[in-house]
């Protein structure tokens, strides 16, 4: 979900996506773009460097602004059943 959207785009997204009622999100990446070179989003330490910022960033804001929770997906399945 990061790669190739700035931090503002992610913040966007995420609260039109509240406003629709979502209330389930997942927060995924390839691996490959860790490594320079791996993708095309990540081609140089610079890119490393502000893809993890952008990530960090993202997880700042989903747990401290939105108030998010980490769920496994076994959780998730559990409270839905339950609620």
């Amino acid at each position: 979900m990061p790669e190739g959207i700035t931090h503002a785009e992610l913040r966007r997204l995420t609260g039109a996506m509240l406003r629709r009622g979502q209330r389930v999100f997942s927060f995924t990446y390839h691996s490959s773009s860790l490594m320079p070179g791996g993708t095309p989003y990540v081609t140089s330490e610079a890119d490393l460097i502000a893809f993890l910022d952008r990530i960090e960033r993202y997880v700042d804001y989903f747990f401290g602004e939105l108030s998010g929770e980490a769920m496994t997906p076994a959780e998730i399945k559990a409270q839905l059943q339950s609620g």
